[in-house]
């Protein structure tokens, strides 16, 4: 059993790296090429519906365990974590933006970032949260309920929740799919920009071509 410092990952120069990673579905076997990222690195994962970029960004997180392959954050090998461990892990040091916002229904703005700081067995910083909100022109609805803000709104929300744990790893799973190029230029600048503010490593995964330009680093799957 591996013993999980309950502190952030130390390592401030490699954020990401995995090898040999692959998958089985039934009787399908999805292989991935190894991915290396240093700290503030920002990546794109681009391929089409169906070759398994979910899976890849779920074996990233930890939200899946990896059958084959191993996962390395910072300096930490989650494959070699329990269930439980990774979900600790995940909290302290990988936000995750999904495709669709996922949010406690019956919770605020400022609400949702507070249980996220709970769950990460982090202290609830009020300072924090309201500043982070402020840079994103979300402060003003702190103490609206989620699932009355607009899509735009919603998104923001997420980036600030997946940024409310200062994590060493943002993780954005297709976040510009169902937007126009004004907003998608948009969300990509939000993106980096808040990804930059705390130095962490930006992984997009995407079948959004109108980002492949946008990005120095490129893994196609």
């Amino acid at each position: 059993m591996v013993k999980l410092n309950r502190v952030k990952v130390v390592n401030d120069m490699l954020s990401l790296k995995t090898n040999n990673l692959s998958h089985q579905y039934s009787q399908r076997v999805i292989s991935f090429p190894d991915i290396t990222c240093a700290k503030g690195e920002h990546t794109l994962l681009l391929g089409p519906s169906g070759c398994g970029k979910t899976t890849l960004l779920q074996l990233i997180s930890g939200i899946r365990s990896s059958q084959r392959g191993e996962v390395w954050i910072g300096d930490m090998n989650i494959s070699e974590l329990s269930q439980s461990q990774r979900d600790n892990f995940r909290g302290k040091n990988i936000g995750i933006i999904y495709q669709r916002s996922h949010f406690v229904r019956s919770l605020s703005v400022y609400e949702n970032l507070s249980l996220a700081m709970k769950l990460a067995a982090q202290t609830v910083n009020k300072d924090h949260i309201m500043k982070l909100l402020e840079k994103l022109h979300m402060d003003g609805k702190a103490k609206q309920i989620t699932y009355t803000l607009s899509q735009g709104e919603q998104q923001r929300v997420a980036i600030a929740r997946a940024l409310v744990n200062e994590p060493l790893l943002i993780l954005a799973d297709e976040p510009t799919s169902a937007l126009d190029d004004s907003n998608t230029d948009a969300v990509f600048e939000l993106l980096v920009e808040q990804a930059n503010e705390v130095n962490a490593t930006l992984v997009v995964v995407t079948h959004d071509n109108r980002l492949k330009d946008k990005f120095n680093n490129r893994i196609e799957l």
